[in-house]
């Protein structure tokens, strides 16, 4: 018993193109329109300084499980539970300089890092 296997209809050969997005540049936009409606707050902090984190990680500023990036993850967690950015700074031992650049590879805009609402 045999069994032909017709091939598929020639049609124009289908080209799979991936777009690649930045998932910083998504964020920034994402705060850029909360910001345009409300103030931001320390969770959008949080946020902002978690992902900056991830992306400082990507170009060696900040190590994955370095000392530095335990005492950010407090910073994170003090800023979530409601805290201002100079206390959670102080308090975790972090430069100041460090969560500002962090802030701003996270999407959070200079200006707008500035607002703390507690």
């Amino acid at each position: 018993m045999e069994i032909e296997v017709q091939p598929p209809p020639t049609s124009k050969p289908q080209t799979l193109t991936k777009t690649e997005s930045i998932p910083s540049q998504k964020a920034a936009v994402k705060v850029e329109k909360k910001a345009k409606g409300r103030k931001i707050t320390t969770h959008d902090q949080a946020n902002a300084i978690a992902r900056g984190l991830l992306k400082a990680h990507d170009e060696n500023i900040v190590r994955f499980r370095s000392n530095t990036y335990w005492k950010t993850q407090d910073v994170i967690y003090l800023l979530r539970k409601g805290h201002n950015r100079q206390y959670a700074a102080k308090r975790a031992r972090v430069p100041q300089a460090l969560i500002e650049k962090l802030l701003t590879l996270g999407g959070l805009p200079p200006a707008q890092s500035q607002v703390s609402v507690k």
